[in-house]
């Protein structure tokens, strides 16, 4: 009996995971920069430019924002099953599983069942989370390997001095590489958690302060670990003329362009709010944001209050800590840069997870411990406890799942974009394409060209009458009050 116990709570775990993956998977259609990314992953298939990313001849004829190791990774994948929307959402679904697989284990393995289960059931519900972790966004691989950075730190300082602590060790090295080519210098947030982490403890624990020498060498391994992607990538860019283009397209643009100007957006006007992304917690990791901040009072206020009957498990304090450094060394540098979107923080909501879930199990536990004290035989029957789990998991799979289809691709950026390049993408391939100038953005219309078009042409002319469009008999539009098309040359 204990063995099906086992197997059917893995099961359970296993079935919470899938949810917050693929919950909405069946949403249709991408978001702009999801479109856009996968169509440099599909032109990295169909061309072989595995290093020199680029676009179309539209506005990124060459792409130098990211490190092109996603869009080879989404490349290999579109080999394997061709390339649609549901491939494109493969390349953040599949890391994305594996980073909620890998913490279900920890989680599991250190603090019990019932944690694992809070832990991802959080994630599944949170409607944030599930957007962003299944679509070809760079986030999906970034929380993957931030996730294995963040428990090598956790095993590293907890380890004996053995091969556990080289082995860890290793696991951060990986982490941060991995970071660092998924989503550039943002990865470096995995150095400053890993080295902020390691001089916490040095005060924590009372040791020696000869031991943050220590963490100068543990910032120069990792800083030389976050380079590694950098230097392969500048190497295979020493082999062609464009060195200078992929510095000033990466460095300059991606980098300074992006923490001391806006990049030409006014993003909700929040270049200068320095609390912009406190309000994002809040917002978007709705209904459970609370769950965080208390669990936090409850750790350093033990035996206080309501929760002094709470049981703290052994190791949670230490994992909470590295959790809040983790969080911070992202937090801080994004809330300082000007150029804002509210999924930057999408990799923290993994690592804040279970230190949310620890004080909602609490709760959960003191509710049914006095609701149901007087039902032994609830108590002590396994199979309507069971029902109950099993119930309780489908109610959560429907609602979770039935409010997919209503969510739009992304928090900012609403579905109109795949609606509109279903349009496109239906129209006769002999039509040259123009849009109006205030119609759209030019990077839309670069996503459009290479995920929905296939590469097709297209232009943006200056609209001349925004309040009536004048059209040539020879040209067909649609509505102008949804998204306005202008095509023109042969088409019929």
């Amino acid at each position: 009996m204990t063995k099906y116990n086992n197997l059917e709570k893995n099961l359970w775990l296993v079935t919470l995971a899938f949810l917050a993956c693929f919950a909405t998977i069946r949403v249709i259609g991408l978001p702009p920069d999801a479109a856009l990314y996968a169509g440099l992953a599909k032109k990295v298939w169909l061309s072989g430019e595995f290093w020199l990313l680029r676009g179309s001849d539209g506005f990124f004829p060459k792409f130098y924002e990211h490190p092109p190791y996603f869009f080879q990774w989404g490349a290999w994948l579109m080999g394997q099953l061709g390339y649609s929307d549901v491939t494109a959402k493969l390349m953040g679904a599949i890391p994305s599983f594996f980073a909620l697989l890998t913490l279900t284990i920890f989680v599991k393995r250190n603090w019990g069942w019932s944690m694992a289960a809070w832990t991802l059931l959080m994630l599944a519900t949170t409607g944030h989370y599930t957007k962003y972790a299944a679509t070809a966004l760079l986030d999906a691989p970034l929380s993957l390997f931030t996730l294995l950075s963040l428990l090598s730190t956790f095993y590293f300082l907890r380890a004996p001095k053995n091969y556990s602590r080289l082995l860890a060790m290793l696991g951060i090295f990986l982490g941060v590489a991995g970071a660092c080519a998924s989503k550039g210098v943002v990865g470096l947030g995995c150095v400053g958690g890993a080295v902020g982490s390691y001089v916490v403890i040095v005060f924590l624990q009372n040791r020696p302060l000869s031991d943050l020498f220590r963490a100068w060498f543990l910032g120069v391994l990792l800083l030389m670990a976050a380079f590694l992607p950098f230097l392969l990538w500048i190497i295979q860019s020493f082999r062609s003329p464009e060195l200078w283009s992929w510095i000033g397209g990466y460095f300059e643009e991606q980098v300074l362009r992006s923490a001391t100007t806006n990049r030409g957006e006014t993003f909700y006007g929040e270049g200068k709010n320095y609390f912009y992304f406190l309000n994002v917690i809040v917002r978007n990791l709705w209904p459970w944001w609370w769950s965080v901040p208390l669990s936090y009072i409850a750790i350093l206020r033990p035996g206080k209050f309501f929760w002094k009957s709470w049981v703290t498990p052994a190791g949670f304090k230490f994992y909470g800590v590295i959790a809040g450094i983790y969080f911070l060394s992202f937090f801080v540098p994004l809330s300082l840069v000007t150029y804002k979107l509210p999924h930057y923080l999408h990799p923290t909501y993994l690592l804040l997870a279970p230190v949310g879930a620890w004080s909602v199990s609490n709760l959960m536990k003191s509710f049914f411990t006095r609701s149901f004290a007087g039902f032994e035989s609830l108590k002590n029957n396994s199979k309507l406890l069971l029902g109950f789990r099993w119930g309780a998991l489908v109610l959560v799979g429907v609602l979770t799942l039935g409010a997919g289809v209503h969510l739009s691709s992304t928090a900012n950026r609403g579905q109109e974009f795949y609606n509109l390049g279903l349009r496109l993408s239906g129209i006769n391939p002999a039509c040259s394409i123009w849009i109006p100038q205030d119609q759209t953005a030019p990077y839309r219309m670069e996503a459009f060209s290479l995920w929905y078009l296939d590469g097709r042409p297209w232009k943006r002319v200056e609209n001349a009458y925004p309040s009536k469009i004048a059209v040539p008999p020879e040209v067909i539009y649609w509505d102008p009050s949804k998204e306005i098309l202008w095509l023109g040359g042969s088409c019929t």
